[in-house]
């Protein structure tokens, strides 16, 4: 099967898909099941979730979240201490995956360019196990 490519004006839509750089109309548009940040078709056609969060494990880079400019947000600060962090970067965001025994998964996402906390979500234990382990 043939990939169709659809062209967007980058004046009407400015922000590219923040991991292959293509620009994309809402309709094109889906959001991760992890970070909650919007890609494009193409990156999340295959897996609900996008490249960053797929290969945080892999690729992140182990944070203290105390030291990083996103624990400033309340909803961050407010996190119990036990979670151990990743970190890993597409264009557009910075993805944080906490994890710790017996708490839920969080996954926090930041703009780089203004550093705000745009999403702090939590991933219940019994979502986690079935991401891990398959359904």
């Amino acid at each position: 099967s043939t990939a169709t490519v659809i062209y967007v004006c980058p004046v009407c839509q400015p922000d590219p898909c923040a991991t292959c750089h293509n620009h994309y109309c809402a309709a094109h548009a889906h959001a991760c099941l992890r970070c909650g940040m919007t890609y494009c078709a193409d990156c999340l056609d295959k897996e609900p979730t996008c490249p960053t969060c797929s290969t945080i494990k892999q690729e992140g880079r182990a944070v203290h979240i105390e030291d990083e400019p996103c624990s400033m947000d309340a909803r961050v600060r407010n996190l119990p201490g036990a979670y151990n962090w990743l970190r890993a970067d597409n264009a557009n965001y910075s993805i944080y995956r906490g994890q710790a025994t017996l708490l839920p998964e969080v996954t926090v996402a930041v703009d780089r360019k203004t550093r705000q906390v745009l999403a702090v979500r939590k991933i219940s234990l019994m979502d986690s196990l079935r991401s891990r382990f398959g359904r």
